[in-house]
This record gives C-alpha cells, structure tokens and sequence, in this order.
C-alpha cells in the first residue's frame, strides 16, 4: 500500500501520479533487493544495507522498498556530496561528466537544491522530492580517454553552470565523473574556480560512504485549528521518528532542515511544514 501523504508533495495531480508511479515500482525495486541480497549472501555477506536515496542521505532496505520513488536520481545527488566531500566544500555547482551527458547541480550547506518545481519522470508530471538538475545530453559519447567538448557543448554547460549558481555568484564549480576532464574545456570564469576531483568516477559511491540516514515529513496545518507551535513541534518529532525507522542512531538524530511555506490560497492560515532529521547509521553491535 502506498500512501499519497507520504510520496506526492502537494498538487492533486501531481500527487496521484507520483503516488501510483511508487505503487508501479514497488515489485520491481523488491526484485532487485532480493537478486543483490542473494548474491551478497553467497559471498557470506551478513551486513546490513542502506539505500541512497535523492536527497543526498541513506534509508533503510525497508523504507526504500516501501518508498523506491524517493531513489529516483540518487546517483546524481551521492555523486554531489562524494565530490564536495573529496574536495572540502560545502556549497558548490556540481558537474558530473559522464560520457553521454553532464549534468549540473547546487550543493548548499552540503546538500542537493530541491527543484521547487514539478518534475517530470518519464514525462509523467510529480512534485516529489527531486534535486534541482540541468541536463547537457552530448550528441555522440565522449571517449573517457580524450574528452573533448564541442564549442556548441562548452556554451551550454557555461549557461548550465550560471543557471545553477543563480544568485550564488562566487561558488566554485567542482568537477567529476568519468570525462571529469572535459570541464576544462569550458570559458574561464573568474565567479567559478574550476576543481577537478581526484578518483573523479567514483565520487557517486564516496557519497553514499559518508551520508547519514534521513526521514523527512511533509505535512499541511491550519494554524486556527492548530497553534504554529504544536504543529511544528508534531512535525519535528515525526520526523526524528522516521529517520530512526530510516535506520538511524536515535542518540545522535539532529534536525537539519525545516521549511514552512504560508499557504495563500486555503481558507485560514494554512501553512506547509517540510522537517528532515538526520543522523549517522545505526550500529546494532553499539546498541
């Protein structure tokens, strides 16, 4: 069972979609789990697993089960923070090179942007959580050995890189993936140091290595039916208490991240409260 409140972000439509979209992969994703655990067990593996999901942190292998909808570009989003983990940054314009496409993104405070806007997946229009992203598709693959850009192809990435920077004229542009090199190729910038990581192809797995785990809770309040300070409150705990069935150490949980958005066109004082909490992986062998 799938529950709207707990996937879609607001939008009726976009609600529904991204609800049934979970609904859709629920078996698949279960399939997937099952084929890695077998081959893991075969290797006398006995580890727990976590699952990287979209917002740069980790979730229990029940709660992406449960969720696989909030996986959905979690490559890109590990990829981020592996990179800026690696070079020392915490707010930075992210490309990650890969020979078919780059694609950019904005870390602040060391986390992915979230898109404010519906995404659509597969031209089905969500409004789940999703990372603020700008695709380059390349019109033939690079050869990671000799990268080089078109001049149409380093234009667009330079536009890429000041959409994606936005009023954050001074971030760095930090670089990775497998044809990381090819951002060389780009127009200088004074506003952008250019930061070619190391183990450039291997950043997405770094960040998956030194996330936390996270729970996030999404909820709508009337604040004359409900006073602003019980409903944030309910809406901190809640989120403490799904980033623990997340899989994180509950003595170490910290609120990072809480957004409350007036609701203009609901009778009332409508508000939308989003609160994630997170904390470092539980070690059972700790408890």
């Amino acid at each position: 069972m799938t529950l709207a409140h707990e996937t879609g972000g607001i939008g009726l439509l976009e609600r529904e979609n991204a609800t049934i979209l979970n609904a859709a992969l629920i078996r698949s994703f279960a399939r997937a789990l099952r084929a890695r655990n077998d081959m893991l067990s075969r290797r006398d593996s006995t580890s727990q697993i976590y699952v990287a999901q979209n917002d740069g942190t980790l979730l229990s292998e029940g709660e992406a089960a449960r969720r696989p909808i909030l996986t959905i570009e979690s490559t890109i989003s590990h990829a981020m923070r592996g990179a800026a983990h690696l070079c020392g940054e915490l707010n930075a314009v992210v490309a990650y090179a890969q020979p078919e496409a780059i694609t950019f993104g904005t870390l602040i405070d060391g986390y992915p942007q979230e898109s404010s806007f519906p995404t659509d997946i597969a031209s089905i229009r969500t409004r789940n959580r999703m990372p603020d992203l700008i695709t380059v598709a390349l019109p033939e693959p690079l050869d990671p050995a000799r990268p080089i850009l078109s001049a149409r192809d380093r234009q667009r990435c330079a536009v890429a890189v000041r959409r994606m920077a936005g009023t954050h004229h001074d971030l760095p542009l930090i670089a990775a993936g497998r044809i990381a090199e090819a951002l060389k190729q780009l127009p200088d910038d004074p506003a952008h140091q250019l930061i070619v990581v190391d183990h450039a192809g291997a950043v997405a797995a770094v960040g998956a290595a030194v996330a936390d785990v996270s729970g996030s809770v999404d909820r709508t309040f009337d604040y004359e039916r409900r006073s602003r300070e019980e409903s944030l409150a309910s809406t901190v705990e809640a989120a403490r208490m799904a980033a623990v069935r997340a899989g994180a150490d509950i003595r170490h949980i910290r609120v990072d991240d809480i957004r409350e958005t007036p609701l203009g066109y609901s009778p009332g004082r409508g508000a939308r409260v989003r609160v994630r909490a997170v904390g470092p992986v539980l070690n059972p062998l700790s408890t």
